[in-house]
């Protein structure tokens, strides 16, 4: 019988704490109940049951997650799942010795290409994302590196700036090694952010966005290898909020997040059954109940 593949990648919000304040953000409310990684433990096991060949631990600030290191060594050593780590680089220095041999790509946000520029973090954002960028980049060339940057109003003209800057720092040799990426994101309401006032005057055409990516892939072409995600395009993904609670986010052919009702962590089948029906997916529900 052929595996019934729900999702080959899944987005872990491991934790709703961070030791930053981005106006907009899409990570998860703040009072949301934090499970153990023990509760992730056991869903990546049973979720690989169903396809699942990729994570990528997000939060909140995932560095910040006590023995973080342990449960990516797990997750690489005895499930041969690909992991990636989307962090700010709060405690990014003293794990990686640790987490090094097991992480596939390391995610880092940059949104400014000075200090002075950077709307949402400051200057110790700033250069605490410029540090661990050069870190990665001196000490880790064997890990992909993919420098995130969430498009907003604030920093849109700044665009060009940071290529500059990733290319000052090196960033065109990282890519031609391993195929390293600089990821666009058109910012969009998901997560606590999204009922910020302040995200009214973030927001920005997906006319916009597009075009502006498109000029930066040009100017950029053969030294930056640039992708994005704009919201009339973007895929949708499956996200575990901390405290089981899974979203769906809107796509092209979903116009609508879903939350689902039911709880990965308490009950898994009610809870893959509203993914595969958010995803129009009907039609496998039986085959769900066969490979359950």
């Amino acid at each position: 019988m052929q595996k019934l593949i729900i999702t080959p990648i899944v987005h872990l919000e491991i934790t709703s704490s961070c030791d930053a304040n981005c106006p907009g953000c899409w990570g998860p409310p703040r009072e949301i109940e934090n499970r153990s990684l023990n509760d992730f433990k056991h869903t990546i096991e049973k979720l690989k049951l169903f396809g699942l060949t990729r994570i990528i631990l997000t939060g909140g600030e995932p560095t910040l997650v006590s023995k973080i290191d342990e449960f990516i060594e797990y997750a690489k050593k005895e499930l041969g799942l690909d992991v990636v780590l989307q962090t700010n680089g709060a405690n990014l220095v003293k794990l990686m010795p640790k987490i090094a041999p097991y992480l596939d790509t390391i995610a880092i946000s940059l949104e400014a290409s000075s200090p002075e520029k950077d709307f949402r973090r400051g200057q110790r954002g700033f250069e605490r994302s410029i540090n661990s960028i050069k870190y990665v980049l001196e000490k880790y060339p064997q890990i992909k590196l993919k420098v995130g940057t969430c498009v907003f109003k604030q920093n849109f003209g700044d665009l060009e700036s940071i290529g500059n800057l990733l290319l000052k720092l090196g960033y065109d040799k990282k890519i031609k090694e391993n195929e390293s990426i600089w990821k666009l994101y058109q910012i969009r309401r998901l997560g606590k952010g999204e009922n910020d006032p302040i995200l009214d005057t973030m927001l920005i055409e997906t006319s916009d966005f597009n075009g502006e990516v498109d000029r930066l892939k040009e100017k950029f072409s053969g030294k930056i290898k640039i992708t994005r995600e704009a919201n009339d395009t973007v895929n949708p993904e499956v996200i575990v909020r901390p405290n089981g609670e899974v979203i769906i986010t809107a796509s092209e052919k979903n116009k609508d997040e879903v939350l689902t009702q039911h709880n990965l962590f308490d009950n898994l089948n009610a809870t893959l059954k509203e993914i595969l029906i958010a995803q129009n997916r009907e039609k496998y529900l039986q085959k769900l109940e066969e490979n359950s």
